[in-house]
């Protein structure tokens, strides 16, 4: 059996011990104080972290006028900016908002006013609010569609486009390279005295070529190792005369001095989001590039920058409607646009870049206003009338020149 021996302690020691005690309990009741003042108080841990953040949001960027701050679309949780914990819209500028969300946000774009100005309200309703999509695109027209889309990508935001995207191949750049039909290559074997069955197919045929003569390349090879290439793992392939299409776009813009430049000191891809103090309406418009002086460039690839040509497009197509939405919306939240730009560039038939202005303000604006009333009124009425304004007989007139 083992003697204990106990020690009695010291009047310094005890103290000691009592002042640890005592220390304990006040951080103990200090965190409790701190809990019960989070969770009773209106600040959550969110609206801490949302705090926190909030210099993350805002950016440094001006322009002249502006009564709000531009902010990233996103915070640093990837929680939206342009919308409350509501899913309401917040009026704001953003940048770093992509395409297809800023197209989904429930807010009128320039694109349906102009739908609205330059047709009726009928074709606003069936294009809008039908549901009827009789839209079909042939391959030449997404082709055409997609180098215009590609040309504006590396005018206006060229960071990173390589590492998104490569070429594919096509039959001139291996100009040597075999790409044939099974009965071209079934009547190639005959020529070299490669016996193969009659009915046999590609493959086959290709696999007897290459056994005769190795040296042959087949472009359904150089296309599978081109795409194979590991540099290319993750990357969207782009039809190489939509690549080649979309660097000329790219290289006319460069070339014209005047167009060069004003893709300068801005942002691209800018959105603005507010409400429209006449009608009430939620609006929308996102800047192909907007100057921190102000000046708003969109970039257009054109069949022809011919003026009369283009000048005949801007109307049919609602150019000065476009300008004319965008400066309004861009004025109510204080920037206003001191000169709207126009950058085209044609690629199909020649390669070349024009410059123009409209010269139609003050009529397209009131247009534009007219525009946001009727569309105003056709909500609140249902009512969407197409030429005429009421179920009549109406008479008309066959132009001289057609009799």
């Amino acid at each position: 059996m083992h003697n204990v021996t106990y020690r009695q302690l010291q009047p310094t020691e005890l103290i000691r011990i009592i002042e640890n005690i005592f220390i304990f309990n006040l951080v103990i009741l200090a965190c409790i104080t701190i809990l019960i003042y989070i969770v009773s108080s209106e600040v959550n841990f969110m609206s801490l972290m949302e705090a926190m953040s909030a210099s993350e949001v805002i950016t440094n960027f001006k322009f002249p006028g502006m009564i709000c701050e531009v902010k990233r679309a996103y915070d640093k949780y990837n929680k939206p900016t342009y919308k409350d914990d509501n899913g309401e819209l917040i009026e704001g500028i953003y940048i770093d908002l992509e395409n297809e969300v800023y197209h989904s946000l429930p807010a009128y774009s320039s694109s349906q006013i102009k739908t609205l100005v330059t047709k009726t309200p009928a074709h606003f309703y069936r294009q809008y609010l039908s549901g009827i999509d009789r839209k079909r695109t042939t391959k030449q027209t997404q082709n055409t569609l997609d180098a215009g889309t590609y040309g504006h990508e590396l005018i206006l935001e060229p960071h990173g486009f390589y590492a998104r995207y490569f070429r594919g191949i096509t039959a001139s750049d291996y100009p040597d390279a075999l790409s044939l039909s099974v009965a071209g290559y079934r009547e190639m074997c005959a020529d070299r005295g490669i016996t193969i069955p009659k009915t046999a197919k590609k493959e086959r045929c290709i696999e007897a070529l290459k056994q005769a003569e190795p040296q042959l390349e087949f472009l359904d090879d150089l296309i599978a190792q081109h795409n194979n290439n590991t540099s290319h793992t993750g990357k969207k392939e782009i039809d190489p005369i939509v690549w080649d299409d979309a660097h000329r776009v790219l290289e006319s813009q460069e070339e014209n001095e005047i167009a060069n430049a004003l893709v300068k000191n801005g942002l691209p891809e800018i959105s603005f989001i507010t409400k429209c103090p006449i009608t009430g309406m939620w609006l929308k418009c996102r800047f192909d590039w907007l100057r921190f002086d102000n000046i708003a460039v969109d970039v257009k690839t054109t069949r022809s920058t011919n003026p009369i040509e283009f000048a005949k497009q801007s109307g049919n197509l609602g150019y000065h409607i476009q300008e004319a939405f965008y400066t309004y919306v861009a004025s109510i939240l204080g920037v206003k646009i001191t000169n709207f730009i126009f950058l085209t560039v044609e690629y199909v038939e020649c390669d070349w870049c024009e410059v123009y202005e409209l010269d139609d303000g003050e009529d397209a604006m009131q247009k534009m206003i007219d525009g946001l009333n009727l569309l105003k009124h056709c909500k609140e009425t249902n009512s969407w009338r197409g030429y005429s304004h009421t179920d009549t007989i109406r008479k008309i007139k066959i132009p001289n020149y057609l009799l």
